[in-house]
């Protein structure tokens, strides 16, 4: 029976127990064919039950439930007291509805103490389990101020028990959501402190990524440092380096653009540092067959030696590897983005090697072919040249990406400082026609945004 329950519940939802359920279990049970093949001792059972109350047909299910919710065995314990509070809803016919104070987590915790049955066990009601279930309960209602007190309450019984280190991750969860509840009562600076208590504990990338937007808040970067060199000296429970982890799970748009990674590297000199760092992470991911994740790192790495070190012609080697690499595919958005960027940044590289004074006129007319190639997406390795002006694309200059865009643009640039004004003309036209197609009049940040592509456009017309 134990085994039957086990199976059944692990897959039930609490909105199981309902006055439909209760409906159903009695139709077929009440049935008198099939009552009367029941074995005698379930058909006194049932029968008892039924005169005591119809919805007592799910009691036994329901004890076992209370069983796994308060003796140390958990199967999501907020759904497992959500489960039995609708039993008793249906044993004493109130409405039902929804577990929202702690008089309702206490009533359901109560009956499952108390209904002592083979299957219940004696309930410790100050166990931190019961608190930290109580205090998840107050978080989702809102009531972060009760919450917040249960949280603690629960972190100082676990620190008593310091000496076990399997809680350590579990005194690092309480401190995580500790910190959310500070967090959304705008107490920002308690947030980040339970997020660095947290990640004492356990060293997740959550908890990581909250620090550091701490110490960027402050302008702390040689803390940043320390901590991402500190991070660099550790594992995880699955033996891979902090550091590495923290690089792999981030989302692509914070590599650069979130932390100050710029403002430690140029100010703490630790551009090696960082260097070997995303170099770990890439041959971790490619290691691991996380080929997108690779991807990312590697064009965050090249921004970051583009932008802090000498490593630009580095990064455009990197952005070149990558368009040659990887394919624009519509069903695969994220390395579209990747190729987008690179070549967009690759573009303005281009265009900026062609501008120098010390560069040849051969150097000039191979880096026109490139950003040719790049606007045509053709490969940029080959050895054929392209002597002919790019055509004009079929798409229309109000549906092109923001990398194409740039890339039209740059090429338009380069025509022009070539002396090839009809060619240049035939690029920047389309590009002046889709800014102003896309002036709404009334959204004054999209409308400022496409000024200020108008107005590169127009400063580029009279170079």
């Amino acid at each position: 029976m134990k085994k039957i329950f086990r199976i059944f519940v692990a897959t039930t939802s609490s909105e199981f127990f309902c006055e439909e359920t209760v409906e159903l279990f009695n139709k077929w049970l009440g049935d008198p064919e099939i009552h009367e093949f029941l074995p005698s001792e379930r058909r006194i059972w049932y029968d008892n039950t039924a005169a005591q109350s119809p919805a007592n047909v799910l009691r036994p299910m329901v004890e076992y439930v209370a069983s796994r919710w308060t003796w140390n065995h958990f199967w999501d314990p907020e759904l497992r007291c959500a489960g039995v509070y609708n039993f008793i809803n249906l044993q004493k016919s109130r409405p039902p509805c929804s577990i929202s104070t702690l008089e309702q987590v206490l009533e359901a915790a109560e009956w499952g103490t108390l209904k002592k049955t083979t299957f219940a066990f004696e309930m410790n009601p100050t166990d931190w389990r019961i608190r930290s279930s109580m205090a998840k309960a107050y978080q989702q209602k809102h009531r972060y101020g009760r919450a917040i007190d249960l949280y603690h309450t629960v972190i100082e019984d676990l620190k008593a028990m310091k000496s076990n280190p399997a809680l350590y991750i579990t005194i690092h969860d309480e401190y995580e959501k500790l910190g959310h509840c500070y967090w959304l009562l705008d107490d920002h600076a308690e947030a980040f402190n339970m997020w660095r208590n947290g990640y004492e504990f356990y060293h997740c990338s959550t908890c990581a990524k909250a620090v550091l937007l701490d110490l960027n808040r402050k302008g702390q970067s040689r803390k940043i440092l320390e901590l991402l060199q500190s991070m660099n000296g550790r594992s995880t429970s699955e033996g891979v380096n902090c550091l590495t982890d923290f690089l792999i799970t981030r989302r692509s748009t914070e590599h650069v653009e979130m932390y100050p990674f710029g403002a430690v590297i140029l100010r703490e000199k630790c551009m090696p540092f960082f260097v070997q760092a995303y170099t770990d992470a890439i041959a971790t991911a490619r290691r691991d067959k996380k080929t997108v994740r690779a991807a990312k790192l590697e064009l965050a790495l090249s921004v970051i030696l583009h932008r802090y070190g000498d490593g630009s012609a580095q990064a455009a080697r990197i952005w070149e590897r990558l368009i040659e690499t990887y394919k624009i595919n519509p069903e695969r958005g994220e390395v579209n983005e990747i190729i987008r960027e690179a070549s967009a940044r690759l573009s303005a590289y281009y265009l900026a090697q062609s501008l120098r004074v010390d560069c040849s006129e051969l150097d000039k007319q191979r880096y026109g072919q490139l950003l040719e190639r790049l606007n045509r997406a053709r490969p940029l390795l080959s050895s054929n040249s392209i002597s002919s002006p790019i055509p004009q694309s079929s798409l229309p200059a109000s549906d092109l990406s923001w990398s194409e865009w740039v890339m039209r643009n740059n090429l338009g640039i380069y025509y022009k400082t070539r002396g090839r004004d009809e060619d240049s003309l035939k690029h920047f036209k389309p590009l002046i026609q889709g800014c102003l197609d896309r002036l709404t009049g009334y959204d004054m940040r999209m409308d400022g945004y496409y000024f200020t592509q108008l107005g590169k456009v127009m400063v580029a017309l009279e170079t």
